[in-house]
């Protein structure tokens, strides 16, 4: 393990992570900013909008739901997020609304920009890409890693970039995808990796019982 449990457990739950959110951008909201904290301060607004709408419109699964309350070991989710980050805002509730299926899954969220030291190990392909989720078990093992979009969102991202669109074109319709998915890739894969990581432990349910449909 590269990250000590005890460095874990002091990141914070969603629910704090997103009252900070909001607070940070009820603050700013009538401060004078620089051109770049009034670039985040927008982009802070769309993701509490983006937020709220996940949070309402997401449910996780009748298959999703049996699987995760089946987890039968205490779970340590580690992520590594920040507020302006637009794919954060539409993963983290998908995330926090599978978490909450079992009590024994805690979340707690750092913020990537002041803990560099945790972000560079994991980076992705060298880049500081984020959101990252990373599980770990009471003994402080790694259980799995995922981030920072669904492969089809990557897929879509990498494809529209080598089509020549634009930061602002490829982002627009990376955000009608997660809007129009409405979780459920976020949710299928993480899922995913969660069986496979408890088959090999017995902690699931049996494998025959846990095949996912798109």
């Amino acid at each position: 393990m590269s990250i000590s449990l005890e460095r874990i457990k002091t990141g914070l739950s969603f629910e704090n992570y997103f009252a900070q959110m909001k607070r940070r951008f009820e603050e700013n909201a009538n401060q004078l900013l620089s051109d770049e904290e009034s670039i985040n301060h927008h982009l802070v607004k769309l993701n509490i909008s983006r937020v709220n709408r996940n949070l309402k419109q997401f449910s996780p699964s009748e298959k999703t739901q049996k699987i995760i309350s089946s987890i039968n070991q205490k779970q340590y989710w580690f992520i590594l997020s920040e507020d302006w980050c637009g794919d954060s805002a539409q993963i983290l509730p998908i995330v926090s609304q599978v978490a909450l299926l079992n009590p024994l899954i805690s979340i707690h969220i750092f913020e990537r920009d002041s803990n560099l030291d945790l972000m560079e190990k994991y980076l992705s392909d060298g880049k500081q890409s984020i959101p990252i989720l990373a599980a770990f078990d009471e003994t402080g093992n790694e259980l799995f890693k995922w981030g920072s979009r669904p492969k089809i969102a990557v897929d879509l991202v990498s494809d529209l970039k080598s089509r020549g669109f634009s930061k602002e074109e490829f982002l627009e319709n990376l955000h009608s995808w997660y809007a129009k998915n409405k979780g459920i890739e976020i949710e299928n894969e993480i899922v995913s990796l969660i069986t496979s990581a408890f088959q090999q432990r017995a902690a699931l349910l049996p494998a025959s019982e846990l095949t996912f449909q798109q």
